[in-house]
């Protein structure tokens, strides 16, 4: 029983921890490319700031205009706990590195029909389970 309650235990926690960390990378990712963007980073340091960050959405860039100019805004209240902050320029630079990214992902996802592996067929049998 101590046994099987232990396994649960260590199966339980290995869950958590895949499931935190995998959105996580996501994140990190996308605020990569506002940083390479030119995105300025603003840290919440005092509580003002902090109350700033908790109205704006969670991890989706908005729009924010002052003074008749329009402003990009990412908040990311849980890996950084800090805002990114880009004016027309750096959007248009972000969407051009995310344009980049999509096509570089799909480029590596897309199958080679001229590649030649050493693939042994035979190891499914006669006819193999691709057949049926």
């Amino acid at each position: 029983m101590k046994l099987f309650l232990w396994v649960g235990s260590v199966f339980l926690i290995g869950s958590m921890l895949i499931g935190c960390t995998a959105p996580q990378k996501g994140i990190i990712q996308e605020e990569g490319l506002l940083s390479a963007a030119g995105f300025r980073v603003l840290r919440t340091d005092d509580p003002q700031k902090r109350r700033n960050l908790a109205i704006l959405p969670a991890h989706r860039l908005v729009t924010e205009t002052k003074e008749g100019v329009v402003y990009y805004v990412y908040a990311d209240p849980t890996v950084c706990r800090c805002i990114y902050f880009g004016d027309e320029e750096s959007y248009r630079e972000y969407r051009r590195l995310a344009l980049d990214r999509r096509v570089s992902d799909q480029r590596a996802m897309k199958a080679n029909p001229d590649q030649r592996v050493a693939f042994d067929w035979t190891a499914w049998g006669e006819r193999g389970w691709w057949l049926e």
